[in-house]
């Protein structure tokens, strides 16, 4: 994935967060061996990080920037709604934008996902 490469280079730390119910280190392994990459991760099964940055779906992207602001929120990219064709690398550009010193150009896309199941 190019944004995997690309990041480190605009010194921009990328972490999933995996906030289902039910979710494990060996689902997550899985999961990334399975899409052939590694990154950081965290599995949030208290909910803290759905909390605060208020996610609904997954998966859901946020982009903070270096004072912990929100600049960018919603999916990866428009792969979903384009047949697996991306349209709008959103996460891509805002991370361009950021590492640029430009304000994010599109800070919000709405995006298909499946709701959050949350820990009770």
């Amino acid at each position: 994935m190019e944004l995997m490469s690309l990041a480190p280079k605009k010194r921009i730390k990328l972490v999933a967060v995996f906030p289902n119910k039910g979710e494990s280190v060996e689902l997550v392994e899985h999961f990334f061996k399975g899409i052939g990459f590694k990154m950081t991760y965290i599995i949030d099964s208290t909910n803290r990080w759905v909390r605060k940055f208020d996610a609904k779906k997954t998966p859901q992207v946020f982009l903070v920037n270096e004072k912990g602001r929100v600049v960018y929120s919603g999916p990866i990219d428009d792969s979903v709604e384009n047949l697996g064709r991306v349209k709008n690398a959103y996460l891509k550009n805002a991370v361009l934008d950021l590492a640029d010193g430009r304000p994010v150009a599109i800070p919000r896309a709405e995006g298909s996902g499946c709701w959050i199941v949350w820990h009770r």
